[in-house]
């Protein structure tokens, strides 16, 4: 008899710990992450920054505002950013990794704020949580340029504001 109660009891306690595991695994998955990690997989950062990079020609500063741990490698890999050029604006002993506040040329590497919102001569690049759909419509008021890239479920990964 209390070898069939272990059986049973080590059995249950297996299955309990498999339906918890599943669940949270479940959970994390479709609810937590997708909010949470929005935007970390962004497959339009090669467009925008093409886009990004013929616009800024004519502008004083780009501020980038990415979930991505060091966004500013991106821009200098799709945006064909000349090597002797970076490592002379960017600095070789910067105690900043790209991670906050990290700049060369005209680009800024930051969180976008409302303050920039009302910036001359900027172009800033984010996402809709930075640049929500009503600051955007007041900047295309103002006379604002504004595109969307989207990820293949038309989701917008970046939004291009050029002020």
């Amino acid at each position: 008899r209390s070898l069939k109660l272990i059986k049973i009891l080590t059995i249950g306690g297996a299955l309990l710990i498999f339906s918890l595991s599943s669940w949270y695994t479940f959970l994390t998955i479709t609810v937590y992450a997708p909010w949470e990690n929005f935007g970390d997989f962004q497959p339009g950062f090669e467009q925008t920054v093409s886009l990004v990079m013929t616009l800024a020609k004519t502008k004083e500063r780009v501020i980038f505002d990415s979930p991505h741990i060091a966004p500013y490698i991106f821009v200098l890999f799709y945006g064909k950013y000349p090597p002797e050029q970076y490592f002379r604006e960017a600095g070789l002993h910067r105690k900043n990794s790209g991670t906050e506040d990290y700049a060369f040329g005209k680009f800024v590497f930051r969180k976008i704020t409302q303050k920039d919102w009302g910036l001359k001569n900027t172009i800033l690049v984010g996402p809709t949580a930075r640049i929500p759909d009503y600051a955007a419509e007041q900047m295309k008021k103002d006379g604002a340029l504004i595109i969307d890239f989207s990820d293949i479920k038309g989701y917008t990964s970046f939004r291009v504001a050029e002020l």
